[in-house]
């Protein structure tokens, strides 16, 4: 307990767990991004059992001209598509965090199992200059 000034207030003992990320590198960091469905693959874990996939980041090394990239994070195992708005690095830019429409994780398609192997699609690349060096990072918790 501890006193707030006016009342004796529980403290609890709970630490909320940290989100538990992982980084796949989809393609090398020197090679052009291309339109695929299985750029990079992600193996699920035991250890990330249940958890649920609460941030979503993409980068390249080298930025894209003339539109965007767009990227699908698919569950293979469980045939979802984990995104229900895909991910984008926007023209010239290097990061989805400044993507003027952000990713969106689906809420029913963002839990994974042991064993299920997440797939990193990648369904549109910047048309004038391809970006280069593709990386993916998750968090789950």
């Amino acid at each position: 307990l501890i006193y707030d000034g006016t009342n004796f207030v529980h403290i609890s003992n709970t630490v909320t767990p940290s989100p538990e990320p992982v980084q796949v590198l989809a393609t090398g960091y020197t090679t052009d991004v291309t339109v695929e469905d299985g750029a990079g693959y992600f193996h699920v874990s035991p250890a990330l059992h249940g958890k649920q996939l609460v941030t979503i980041h993409a980068a390249v090394i080298t930025a894209g001209t003339g539109g965007p990239t767009s990227i699908q994070i698919h569950n293979l195992t469980q045939g979802n598509d984990m995104l229900t708005t895909q991910l984008t690095i926007d023209d010239g830019e290097t990061g989805s965090d400044t993507a003027a429409t952000a990713g969106v994780i689906s809420v029913i398609n963002s839990f994974v199992s042991d064993n299920d192997m997440l797939r990193i699609d990648v369904k549109a690349v910047s048309p004038t200059t391809a970006p280069q060096g593709l990386l993916v990072t998750m968090e789950f918790n």
